[in-house]
């Protein structure tokens, strides 16, 4: 009789934890990612601003169409390489917009503009306006016509999620790091 509870418990915790849905972040329709982080009073914006800098610079994903010392901004595209399936390995490139805005003794880094190409090369924007909640699953719509994987849709917009949340972790890590050199 043990036997079957030790067996039926895990089974159990497995599948809440796949129903369980995925809550994004939502700014105006459009999937956004934020972040403000407080540092040192004592640091300037121009010190974030480098800092900033040599991030976007340092990383192969991200291609810098905006820095403004200015206005202390630093701006582009990341893209992010997501396995869609779990059998069938499809991988996904999804694009995406990265702002940070430097003050003193704090920033803000920005995720949003996800935009994912499909197997012929279409790109297909990731906004809200694209995709509806239905059963605790996006559906995806197409060329105006509903697609409907609710595992596939899900897990994508998990990876996707932790993508997004990494990237926020290892910015945050790398100013932290080039702040005490």
């Amino acid at each position: 009789m043990s036997l079957v509870i030790g067996i039926v418990f895990p089974l159990t915790i497995q599948a809440q934890t796949i129903d369980k849905s995925l809550e994004l972040p939502v700014k105006d329709s459009i999937i956004t990612f934020e972040k403000v982080v407080n540092v040192d009073s004592t640091i300037t914006k121009d010190q974030l601003f480098n800092a900033a800098m040599a991030w976007a610079s340092a990383e192969t994903t991200k291609v810098i169409k905006l820095s403004n010392p200015v206005t202390n901004q630093v701006g582009g595209w990341g893209t992010a390489r997501i396995y869609t399936g779990t059998f069938s390995n499809t991988i996904v490139d999804v694009l995406y917009l990265f702002v940070i805005k430097a003050q003193n003794g704090r920033y803000q880094i920005t995720l949003s503009d996800f935009t994912r190409t499909v197997s012929d090369g279409r790109e297909f924007s990731l906004e809200l306006k694209n995709y509806y909640r239905v059963d605790k699953a996006y559906i995806g719509l197409r060329n105006g016509s509903p697609q409907y994987d609710s595992k596939k849709e899900k897990t994508f917009f998990r990876y996707l999620n932790q993508h997004a949340v990494k990237t926020l972790v290892s910015f945050e890590n790398f100013i932290e790091k080039y702040l005490r050199k």
